[in-house]
């Protein structure tokens, strides 16, 4: 709310863009979630699959 009452334009610009975010966010995590959770045929898929995930939630760009 400081950001907000701030009458400049940037802290409308801020305001909004940390709402975004928060949009961003609540949507992402459920699907994140379900990505998870997918069923693998075998040990060594779900291994894969781990180490992907990994990769994924802790490098800013991953290998692909």
């Amino acid at each position: 709310m400081t950001i907000v009452n701030d009458t400049s334009i940037k802290g409308w610009v801020a305001a909004v863009l940390c709402t975004l975010a928060a949009a961003v966010i609540n949507w992402y995590t459920p699907s994140e979630q379900k990505l998870k959770q997918i069923p693998t045929t075998n040990e060594q898929l779900e291994e894969e699959l781990g180490d992907i995930l990994e990769c994924w939630m802790h490098k800013v760009l991953p290998n692909f």
